[in-house]
């Protein structure tokens, strides 16, 4: 199975649009931050697979900062975005998505994560529950 690298952020400067099934731009129009997500130093690494049809099958959080419920709520505010904004165009597989709330950036890294250690169940049970529509 391929992988695909994409970076989803507030600010990020893209020219052309990338050949990717998850574009950027289009996901981060369904990111609903709230003002002070911006100062906290978010950072969430998420890995999506989509089915054939475009439609999310499954999202694990790899990692997320900081290590708070602040964190914790833009981790799965970034997994809403991505279910809110399909069914996907293209290819279906697996991407890696970085999502980083920093409007001091003029563009976003595109970045490989580290550990890919995952979460606890609880907060893989509240996404389970978003890809389901709950």
């Amino acid at each position: 199975m391929m992988r695909k690298l994409v970076t989803a952020a507030l600010l990020i400067s893209m020219s052309p649009a990338p050949a990717f099934a998850i574009d950027p731009e289009v996901v981060k129009t369904c990111w609903n931050l709230a003002p002070n997500d911006f100062s906290i130093g978010a950072r969430t690494e998420i890995r999506i697979e989509l089915q054939a049809n475009g439609v999310v099958k499954a999202i694990d959080v790899l990692r997320y900062e900081p290590d708070t419920e602040d964190g914790r709520r833009v981790a799965l505010s970034a997994a809403r975005a991505v279910t809110a904004c399909g069914p996907y165009d293209g290819e279906s597989g697996e991407f890696l998505i970085t999502f980083t709330p920093d409007n001091s950036a003029s563009s976003s890294i595109i970045t490989m994560p580290d550990n890919a250690g995952g979460t606890d169940d609880s907060l893989a049970n509240e996404i389970q529950k978003i890809i389901d529509g709950q």
